[in-house]
């Protein structure tokens, strides 16, 4: 298989034994905060409907004023971004495309939300998807969309969590890969991203360092 004969490679050694020097770090992160199932950071999770706060610097709420926020769903349900009446200035709802640095146009786009406004998107696909504001760049989320019966950590959809599951979170980190077979199970820190913390953090769990992410 390329893939695993590539994880023999010395720079992919080398990294396995970065993410192992990370472990240390990554573990003492508190276990709320690498928990990824549905409703997570959803102001309110019931009948299918994920609702994001949208803040004037912010979405979902203000400790991530100036970070991206992941927020997780299932394939079928919708996220409704929400922005109250108290709002003080105006912002969209925008799919990154590619990279959010550089967005190209994506599966949705708001349109101007002034305060009191919302709007829903259903997600029919798994996946991962990042989304800003036009009006304020900086400000951005992640809606992580999971099959039923998604395994957080298995990005091969072998139905078990292993070694092969951190080399390959690597590889994609190092872009050997461009892309993994269930990308979406992939950001076991919950940070909204993938790199070799969550290789790190699968390589404790196969251990049996940590029970679950």
């Amino acid at each position: 298989m390329d893939a695993l004969a590539t994880a023999k490679t010395p720079l992919l050694a080398s990294m396995l034994l970065l993410a192992v020097g990370v472990a240390a770090f990554a573990s003492s992160s508190p276990p709320e905060a690498l928990a990824v199932e549905a409703g997570l950071n959803c102001d309110t999770y019931a009948d299918g409907v994920c609702v994001v706060e949208i803040g004037d610097v912010w979405f979902c709420d203000a400790s991530f004023q100036g970070e991206v926020c992941p927020s997780s769903i299932v394939v079928g349900e919708t996220v409704r971004w929400v922005y109250p009446a108290s709002g003080m200035t105006v912002h969209t709802t925008t799919h990154c495309g590619g990279d959010c640095d550089a967005p190209t146009a994506g599966f949705w786009n708001s349109g101007t939300l002034n305060p009191g406004e919302d709007f829903d998107m259903t997600f029919d696909v798994a996946g991962e998807y990042a989304y800003f504001c036009e009006v304020h760049p900086f400000q951005r989320g992640i809606i992580r969309v999971l099959e039923e019966g998604d395994v957080l950590g298995d990005v091969d959809c072998g139905g078990t969590i292993n070694s092969i599951d951190a080399a390959l979170i690597l590889q994609f980190g190092a872009a050997l890969l461009d892309s993994l077979s269930c990308q979406q199970n992939a950001d076991t820190s919950g940070d909204g991203s993938i790199n070799s913390i969550d290789a790190s953090l699968i390589l404790q769990h196969t251990a049996g360092l940590i029970d679950e992410f």
